[in-house]
């Protein structure tokens, strides 16, 4: 992880550049990396709750978050465009990798050839007919609440970057996994030796506690001494 993040990182400045991003958010696990201008942590923590319950590998594009999370309309920030990239490895101990771009709001003013709920009308006979030609004067429309679309190259870069996270995180996951295999054979070896010598440390006493109490038996005629050496004997062989 440490790997990785410190890649995103020394990279932040590039990836904005090329993606005209206003700011990104980068996070490995429960690691939160802001680069630039970015919404509150806490909106951005709840929108990635709600990314995580997309596809595990998922491209998320869109110039007006609001219209497809609509939470985001309540929240007091001027980013609306958003273009997400998401990697989460279900398997133990589960781990996701997401790179954020954001865009600010940018108000567009959309011409029209006309409008064109004023191009016809209805007699007083309730008949449709045209309006004169004047009635399709040039109009405008404000557009707010929207980013500058995502471009198709920065969607296909985008794309590739994701591709290369996913093969680097599955990369750095089977390294981790093999890693964790030696060193739980590592251990397993080391409790095996452990074990073999303290079978042979605590073998080679035993024998010599279980000769010199069978030497004494005949030796011992006190009932209550006998009984001790029966009590030595029977745990000795049991140890």
């Amino acid at each position: 992880h440490t790997a990785i993040e410190q890649i995103l990182v020394n990279n932040g400045g590039r990836l904005m550049a090329m993606f005209r991003a206003c700011g990104m958010v980068m996070t490995i696990g429960d690691h939160y990396i802001p680069v630039g201008h970015t919404p509150p942590e806490a909106a951005v923590q709840s929108l990635l709750a709600w990314l995580s319950q997309g596809p595990s590998e998922t491209l998320f594009v869109t110039n007006c978050l609001a219209r497809e999370y609509q939470p985001w309309a309540d929240i007091n920030t001027d980013i609306t465009g958003l273009l997400g990239i998401s990697v989460m490895v279900q398997k133990p101990p589960s781990t996701s990798y997401h790179i954020l771009m954001f865009r600010q709001e940018q108000l567009q003013q959309v011409n029209w050839a006309g409008n064109l709920s004023e191009s016809v009308t209805a007699d007083a006979d309730g008949r449709i007919r045209l309006c004169p030609r004047n009635s399709f004067e040039l109009w405008q429309q404000s557009v707010n609440d929207h980013s500058i679309p995502w471009t198709r190259p920065e969607i296909e870069a985008a794309t590739e970057l994701h591709s290369t996270l996913m093969l680097t995180v599955l990369e750095f996951s089977q390294a981790a996994l093999e890693a964790a295999a030696q060193q739980a054979e590592s251990a397993n070896r080391a409790k095996s030796e452990f074990l073999a010598n303290m079978s042979h440390e605590i073998r080679t006493p035993m024998h010599a506690v279980l000769g010199f109490t069978n030497l004494l038996s005949p030796l011992v005629q006190d009932p209550t001494a006998k009984d001790y050496l029966q009590t030595i004997t029977s745990s000795g062989k049991t140890l």
